[in-house]
Parts: C-alpha cells; sequence; structure tokens
C-alpha cells in the first residue's frame, strides 16, 4: 500500500480508512499487551509473597512457635497437618 502511495501518489479514502483502521488496531492491541502485563506482574508479586509466608509458616512450625495446620476436608471433618 506504501508503494502505491510513493509511485502514484493516490489513495483513495478506503485505503486511508484501513491504514487508520490498522492504526487503530495496533494502538489498541499495545494498550491491551501494557495492561496484561501490569495485571501479571501484579499477580506474581501476590503469589511471591504468598509463597514466602507459607515459607515462614513452614518455619515456624518446626521450631513449634505455630501449631500444626488444620485441613478442613468435608463440614465438619477435620485434620491436622503433618510435616517432617
Amino acid at each position: 500500500m506504501a508503494e502505491d502511495i510513493a509511485n502514484r501518489g493516490v489513495l483513495t479514502v478506503a485505503q486511508a480508512r484501513r491504514m487508520i483502521k490498522v492504526r487503530e488496531d495496533d494502538e489498541l492491541a499495545k494498550a491491551r499487551r501494557v495492561v496484561q502485563a501490569a495485571e501479571q506482574r501484579a499477580y506474581n508479586k501476590i503469589k511471591r509473597m504468598y509463597a514466602d509466608a507459607a515459607k515462614e509458616a513452614r518455619k515456624w512450625r518446626l521450631t513449634g512457635r505455630l501449631g500444626p495446620a488444620e485441613v478442613i476436608e468435608e463440614v465438619g471433618k477435620i485434620r491436622l497437618l503433618k510435616r517432617v
């Protein structure tokens, strides 16, 4: 399409509209990628925070600072998590 303009210097209305549509679609796709990347960074940060908290809780359980974890398998059925 760019060759047509360079060679002939003529651009139809349909071609111009198509070029604008492609540009807008590209900008929209870029904005979506930016938002998605920000959401992924936030998700990874929260995931890392929970993983660090779980590691610390395991350390506390091993040292006796924190009691055993309770696992609820069904309503009214609770078991203690045993970690060695």
